[in-house]
């Protein structure tokens, strides 16, 4: 399994730190066999570097995009999101990043797989608001979609800011004065958790090389 994590090639979020940290955790145990279950406190580290690599394997990250003063002004980040800012002042950057994993777990919200956090930043002086539009095809959040909802992180607590949901095209929107980090999750019974990958001496993983392939 070590070689395996050696051979994917480090990326955005799969870092080269990442990368040494979840190899430094699999040299911890002994006798590391296909058979062999792995300990909790190496399977953190497992799931946190399997989900920087699917991230890295599935959405690219876009380049960040200069606003000229107006009115209303949309920003697209390559099919990812959509922000249309409301009354802006000069020119100014906003740029996206999905970040590896979520700011906080909530009990009974289900934050999706892979975890990812949409942190959008913004260079200059937004003076009303902004309407902001995430597409999470390609994400599993399960089989009921019907709770969908977008959450504003704030540092401390999330905030709910969804004004539609649009499942057929699977894109979800919300309004906010403030551009910072966004979490998309939805509602699940109690006993049901995020869906993760079962983590095997054998498993296998996606190639960030061979996005888009097949």
């Amino acid at each position: 399994m070590i070689a395996l994590f050696k051979s994917i090639p480090t990326g955005q979020r799969y870092s080269e730190t990442l990368q040494a940290t979840v190899i430094e955790e699999l040299a911890t145990i002994k006798g590391l066999g296909s058979a062999q279950k792995i300990p909790g406190s190496v399977s953190g580290a497992l799931i946190n570097a399997i989900n920087a690599i699917d991230l890295d394997w599935r959405v690219p990250f876009p380049k960040p995009v200069i606003e000229k003063s107006g009115k209303s002004t949309t920003v697209k980040f390559d099919g990812i999101a959509w922000v249309t800012s409301i009354g802006i002042d000069g020119a100014v950057e906003t740029s996206l990043n999905l970040d590896n994993g979520v700011p906080a777990l909530v009990k009974g919200f289900n934050p999706g797989w892979p975890l990812a956090s949409y942190r959008l930043d913004y260079k200059g002086s937004l003076t009303d608001y902004a309407d902001i539009t995430f597409y999470f095809g390609g994400r599993d959040f399960g089989k009921d979609l019907s709770s969908m909802r977008l959450y504003q992180w704030d540092g401390e607590i999330y905030r709910d800011i969804t004004t539609i949901v649009d499942l057929p095209n699977k894109i979800i929107k919300g309004r906010t004065d403030k551009l910072s980090t966004f979490v998309i999750m939805s509602r699940v019974d109690e006993g049901k958790y995020v869906k993760v990958p079962e983590i095997k001496p054998n498993l296998t993983l996606p190639d960030p090389r061979k996005r888009g392939a097949g």
